[in-house]
């Protein structure tokens, strides 16, 4: 809490400002907040940030609105490495060995142990899953604040059925391994691993309170977060979807790390807004 009252209050005298340094960029990467002080802080930036910084970005249109409200941003592509991401079934078989996920149907979900991302209700959409598929298994990949209370759900459910990886770095490998992508999130700025899991080909099913700007391949499907029965019910409905090369969607969306620098380094070289 002191460090984000020490924050505004450098927002509010506009140190960077009032120091004279030139740029000051400004970027808005989540689209909403927790209930409680957060958001009021939220409706604070709204007002702060735009006097003070001389640049505003955002990864997303929703974002950017969440954030500065009416004034106008440009919208930064958070871009991914995408060749890394495409299909290999040998890297598949040897991560789906050393996971001893065998034959089994898999969900998987990359992301942050905390409120935002909904754990709770995938385990419910999993548990659905399970009354159809037994031995599937749900991939949770990430570490938060609710770890605890995930995993207390979690062992409620047949033992070994969900396996929690912790934080990792090695994403696109681990997403080779999947066949269904979940992203049950209650808001998002702009999902990098929505991104991710399409590139690597991977049919995903994410909450239609997530912004439609991460839709960039003809893989995902939105569902309202409302009911379990309904999600499992078209996760299911992927189960033998054949992978694919994304990378030209990729790209040709903006969102290749190679492509994304170039338009990038294009811009500030001819002077010209992103």
């Amino acid at each position: 809490m002191k460090k984000i009252l020490f924050l505004i209050h450098d927002l509010g005298q506009g140190g960077a400002k009032k120091a004279g340094v030139p740029v000051r960029i400004a970027h808005a990467h989540t689209a909403n907040m927790e209930p409680g002080w957060k958001q009021a802080a939220r409706r604070l930036y709204k007002y702060l940030i735009p006097a003070t910084a001389s640049h505003l970005f955002s990864c997303s249109t929703k974002a950017g609105k969440a954030v500065f409200g009416k004034h106008s941003f440009s919208i930064l592509a958070n871009a991914i490495d995408a060749k890394h991401y495409t299909p290999n079934k040998g890297i598949r078989a040897q991560v789906r060995e050393e996971l001893e996920l065998g034959d089994a149907f898999t969900l998987m979900h990359v992301g942050r142990m905390v409120y935002a991302k909904n754990h709770r209700f995938l385990l419910d959409v999993f548990e659905e899953i399970l009354k159809t598929e037994e031995h599937a298994r749900l991939i949770l990949v990430g570490d938060g604040e609710l770890r605890n209370e995930i995993e207390e759900r979690a062992a409620a459910l047949p033992s070994g059925s969900v396996i929690m990886l912790g934080t990792r770095m090695d994403i696109p490998r681990l997403l080779q391994a999947a066949d269904v992508f979940t992203f049950p999130s209650h808001f998002e700025g702009m999902p990098v691993t929505m991104i991710e899991a399409q590139a690597a080909g991977l049919p995903c099913i994410k909450s239609d309170t997530v912004t439609d700007e991460c839709i960039v391949t003809d893989l995902v499907t939105s569902l309202p977060i409302t009911e379990p029965a309904l999600w499992a019910e078209e996760i299911l409905k992927k189960r033998n979807t054949v992978r694919t090369d994304q990378f030209a969607n990729i790209r040709a969306a903006g969102y290749d790390i190679v492509a994304a620098a170039d338009k990038l380094t294009r811009s500030y070289l001819n002077g010209d807004p992103l």
